[in-house]
């Protein structure tokens, strides 16, 4: 059978492990000191489908791989090269979300244990000895058995751009380690399996990894070289000329033909099939010594499975965010969110939980920027009560991650707590009219005063009685019109709007609104 190279179109966690014994012993101590011993007890977490390893890396558990983490971003994909084929142009800008992709192409080992797991048939070559050792990658799988061992293993195939991304790192890069097959690097000009190269596997596939050299700037082995790889997309010639901008995922299904696409070269093709932009196709049932495979999974799908308890909003960040969802919904059995160790109570054990890995978040996500002090929620008056409680039981945990819990808590409480608000008038200066925008917590009647300096209300502007939210945009703002309660034009200067609450607005105050708001009229 001819090889590819005529390819050219085509902690036993904390989560309630006191015991009913221990925890009958301890209802009798202070709370204080129940959540000293909780906070210092020693624990570890154990996740069923992943763990972390070193940055930028995560092991995948179900089917022991290790990947790499390709942030989000706008990357370039595609070729104006004067060695690039028809198919790879135009050079062209693609955004992805964050995803890992498999360091290294499946193994026969992994193979191995989904066959026995499952009962899938054998690939093609099983029992040639120069290609199914255990480290090195399977061989002669179609799409189908691909598709099929990644939905087994909780991940998917790559998308083209995907694999692309991951092999150039967005550079313009020929390969994935710069734009010279054999360029000099760490005394070494072999960095990828492909034929022709004296690199000791010349009749062979090479045990993944083999050339450290060869990874691509995201760290990821063997995009070059070793065995063709399937990925999810179609095949259509003309796609990279019609791609969408935002994760593009390839062509429909063709009327006619079942190609899909195949990236990387092999062992059995020189360089040129290696190029980090070559585009190749083949049959979806077609199984060759040459291909192989790897897998990827988003990051909002592995943090869905892998985030920790008390990464409560599985952001991969433990954050105000998750404070917020455990604090907000303190004291509640079997909610829906925020029982961090899941014995069936929304308590102080949950929220030390958060407050003790605050900062945390999972290695190899992005990093998240945190602005805890300046955040605004627009909390309903239920979430500020549970808050409140929850802020009196974490007053007695004196670590330092709880007290700032504790003051971040405290800080969105005063802000939530008027009952209501307004906002800035927009235009402000206006000629001759304005919006009033405003915030309610609780259901209630709305008067808003117009008022001059002189503290003489001019204009009543009454809403009636209206459901707790806010009111921002101009359909649901106060307007004014500048006009006086007689309907006259009223002269430039400066005037206020205010709530009214029965007694003189401009001189009363509450803590528990924020009454006034500055206008300027310029005519």
């Amino acid at each position: 059978m001819p090889g590819l190279g005529m390819l050219d179109r085509s902690d036993s966690t904390l989560e309630g492990e006191l015991s009913s014994m221990i925890k009958a012993s301890l209802f009798w101590l202070s709370q204080s000191i129940i959540i000293s011993f909780i906070i210092s007890f020693s624990f570890s977490i154990s996740i069923i489908n992943a763990g972390v390893l070193a940055e930028g890396e995560i092991e995948f558990q179900k089917d022991s791989s290790t990947m790499c983490f390709i942030p989000s971003g706008t990357y370039t994909i595609g070729s104006e090269s004067e060695r690039a084929d028809r198919d790879e142009t135009p050079a062209h800008s693609v955004e992805l979300p964050a995803f890992y992709i498999d360091k290294y192409e499946v193994t026969n080992a992994q193979y191995m244990n989904f066959m026995q797991a499952t009962g899938h048939r054998e690939p093609k070559y099983w029992t040639n000895d120069k290609l199914n050792q255990p480290n090195q990658p399977v061989v002669g799988v179609s799409w189908e058995d691909a598709f099929a061992y990644s939905k087994w293993a909780g991940k998917r195939l790559p998308t083209e751009a995907e694999w692309e991304v991951s092999a150039r790192g967005g550079k313009s890069l020929e390969f994935p380690w710069g734009n010279v097959l054999d360029q000099l690097i760490n005394q070494e000009i072999h960095h990828a399996n492909v034929e022709g190269a004296t690199d000791g596997f010349e009749q062979e596939t090479a045990p993944v990894g083999s050339f450290s050299t060869g990874s691509s700037p995201f760290g990821v082995h063997d995009l070059a070289g070793n065995v063709f790889e399937w990925v999810a997309d179609w095949y259509a010639e003309d796609y990279y000329s019609k791609s969408p901008l935002n994760n593009p995922k390839g062509p429909e299904q063709p009327a006619t033909g079942n190609f899909k696409v195949l990236r990387g070269g092999s062992w059995r093709d020189d360089g040129a099939k290696a190029r980090s932009a070559k585009r190749s196709s083949l049959p979806v049932t077609f199984r060759h010594d040459e291909i192989g495979f790897r897998c990827v999974i988003s990051l909002s799908d592995f943090l869905a499975v892998a985030a920790e308890p008390w990464d409560v909003n599985r952001d991969g960040q433990v954050n105000i965010f998750d404070l917020v969802l455990v604090a907000s919904n303190f004291g509640l059995l079997n909610a829906k969110q925020g029982d961090v160790n899941d014995d069936g109570n929304v308590d102080i054990f949950d929220l030390v939980l958060v407050a003790n890995h605050f900062g945390q978040g999972t290695n190899a996500a992005p990093s998240i920027t945190h602005h805890e002090a300046s955040i605004d929620y627009n909390l309903d008056h239920s979430a500020i009560s549970q808050m409140e409680i929850a802020v009196k039981q974490l007053s007695v945990v004196k670590t330092p991650q709880a007290q700032y819990a504790l003051q971040l808590l405290s800080n969105l409480i005063r802000k939530n707590s008027r009952q209501k608000e307004i906002l800035a008038n927009y235009p402000n200066p206006f000629n001759p009219e304005t919006w009033i925008p405003f915030r309610l917590i609780q259901p209630q009647s709305v008067d808003i005063g117009i008022y001059n300096t002189s503290g003489q209300r001019i204009r009543l502007l009454s809403l009636g009685q209206l459901p707790n939210g806010d009111y921002t945009t101009k359909q649901r703002a106060a307007y004014w019109d500048g006009k006086n309660e007689f309907g006259d034009d009223v002269a430039s200067g400066v005037y206020f709007a205010s709530f009214e609450s029965g007694r003189s607005a401009l001189t009363s105050s509450g803590s528990n609104e924020k009454k006034i708001q500055r206008m300027i009229l310029i005519k």
